[in-house]
C-alpha cells in the first residue's frame, strides 16, 4: 500500500493536469463555456455543459474505445464537471450575471422554425437570425 504522501502527490498531479488542460482550452476559446456563441443552440451555458457531460458519460458507458480514448474521455468529463461548478459559483456572484450575453429565442423565431418544411429552409432560416 502506498503511503499517504505518495497518494496526495498523485492526486495533486492529476488535478494539476486537469487544471492545465482547462486553462489552455479557456485561453484558446475565450470563456466560451460561460458565454456560448449561441449560433445554432440557444441553450444557456449550464445546459450546454450538461449536454457535454451526458455525451462523455455515454461514450464511457459504451466502452468501445481504446484505453487512451477512455482516459481522455474521463479527463474531459472531470473537466466539464469542474466547469459546471465554475458556472454555478459565478452565477451566485451578485455583481455580475452569468447569462447577460444570452439572447433567448423568441416566440416568433420558434414559430418561423416550426413553419419551415425542409432542411434547406431550416438552414436559410438559421442564417437569417
Amino acid at each position: 500500500m502506498k503511503d499517504n504522501n505518495a497518494v496526495k502527490k498523485l492526486i495533486k498531479e492529476i488535478c494539476n493536469e486537469i487544471s492545465d488542460l482547462l486553462c489552455r482550452k479557456n485561453d484558446a476559446y475565450g470563456n466560451s463555456f460561460m458565454y456560448p456563441a449561441n449560433i445554432f443552440s440557444k441553450d444557456l451555458a449550464l445546459a450546454q455543459i450538461h449536454v457535454r457531460i451526458d455525451d462523455k458519460l455515454n461514450r464511457i458507458a459504451k466502452g468501445q474505445n481504446t484505453d487512451k480514448v477512455q482516459e481522455d474521455t474521463k479527463m474531459d468529463l472531470i473537466g466539464y464537471l469542474i466547469l459546471e461548478q465554475v458556472l454555478l459559483r459565478q452565477e451566485q456572484k451578485p455583481h455580475k450575471t452569468l447569462f447577460e450575453k444570452h439572447k433567448p429565442i423568441t416566440k416568433s423565431e420558434v414559430e418561423k422554425f416550426t413553419a419551415l418544411q425542409n432542411l434547406e429552409e431550416i438552414v436559410e432560416g438559421l442564417f437569417k437570425l
